[in-house]
């Protein structure tokens, strides 16, 4: 009798203990948004990928190269968080080999922009839309493709969500990260799509496009050749 009263006494929970596990659970998942979002808004590839497209395309393909950056995020975010944690480190040759390859495609996609100053003269009233698989693939491997992004959830594994955290708490975690990549792009799309930022862009469109396609370029190298 007095040993079912004990383990009925040891499996009961107060209301502190609901309490404490509801604040965990929330300061996590404000946490890992806060430390995405600041991240986020920080300008780099991502932000000035979308915002390119943006200004230099059509707001459809604007949103699906918006959608490529949102889901990269939300698929390094599963694979670090849910999956391998700090398993994988980008140091060793097969980081090495990783930095060389990620660095080469960043530095092409930095070409392509610059060869695409070409075409600057020829007048057009008309955005240049990118065909939607196109924009979205640059756009995911644009942050895929980053072992500076690889980095940040490894670290966000290591500090705000180890293992020890539970799979709810994370899950939910990477959920409010996605639904932040997605709103956080997708308003960057809109807002570089629209009429009257399309035509300031027209205007600068050359220093803007020099600018971005040598840091691509600057960015690509950096992460390939250095240690």
């Amino acid at each position: 009798m007095h040993v079912s009263v004990g383990i009925t006494a040891s499996i009961q929970y107060s209301p502190e203990d609901h309490h404490e596990r509801d604040v965990s659970f929330l300061g996590t998942v404000a946490a890992t948004a806060g430390v995405y979002l600041a991240g986020a808004v920080t300008p780099g590839p991502n932000f000035l990928y979308v915002a390119h497209t943006a200004s230099a395309s059509s707001r459809r393909s604007a949103l699906l190269a918006a959608f490529g950056v949102a889901s990269g995020s939300a698929t390094l975010a599963t694979i670090y968080v849910l999956l391998i944690g700090d398993l994988f480190s980008t140091h060793g040759i097969a980081g090495r080999i990783l930095r060389l390859l990620c660095g080469l495609y960043l530095g092409y996609m930095g070409l392509r922009i610059l060869r695409a100053l070409r075409f600057t003269d020829r007048p057009t009233d008309t955005p240049v839309a990118l065909s939607g698989p196109q924009a979205y693939l640059r756009g995911f491997l644009t942050i895929v493709a980053n072992p500076k992004a690889m980095l940040f959830f490894g670290v966000l594994t290591t500090t705000i969500l180890p293992f020890s955290v539970p799979l709810p708490t994370r899950v939910s975690a990477v959920a409010a990260l996605a639904v932040l990549a997605f709103s956080w792009y997708s308003l960057i799309a809109i807002t570089f799509s629209s009429k009257s930022i399309q035509v300031a862009y027209r205007r600068i469109r050359l220093p803007v496009d020099l600018l971005s396609g040598c840091f691509f370029i600057a960015l690509g190298l950096y992460i390939a050749f250095t240690p």
